[in-house]
């Protein structure tokens, strides 16, 4: 079952700082490091995020190797679909793999 962390996650929890985003990217704001993880992912699925009220504020393909560490693990920046910063809310997510069982979950963000 795919799950996300951190959840909720937190603008002042200082993930940059604790070493968990951002790590390689010192010449970013932390604005622009931020990291939402999906975990036990199928190789090959269709991850999309939604608003509380259903527009979609981001989609993208997970697709890799099925021998590849990674491939059960995927981030999100949290810039959503129109390059905009996400907002402090209620968000879901499903994982669409086409021939099994669409998988749905929420998470909340709190900036």
């Amino acid at each position: 079952k795919v799950f996300v962390y951190p959840n909720p996650y937190r603008s002042d929890a200082d993930y940059r700082g604790s070493g968990f985003e951002g790590r390689l990217d010192t010449d970013r704001p932390n604005d622009r490091v931020r990291q939402l993880h999906f975990a036990n992912l199928p190789p090959k699925c269709t991850i999309s995020i939604y608003s509380l009220d259903g527009d979609l504020v981001r989609q993208w393909e997970h697709d890799k190797d099925p021998t590849d560490p990674e491939s059960t693990h995927d981030t999100w920046d949290m810039i959503t679909r129109n390059t905009q910063m996400v907002v402090s809310g209620i968000y879901y997510w499903t994982i669409d793999t086409g021939d099994v069982e669409t998988q749905i979950g929420k998470f909340v963000v709190i900036m």
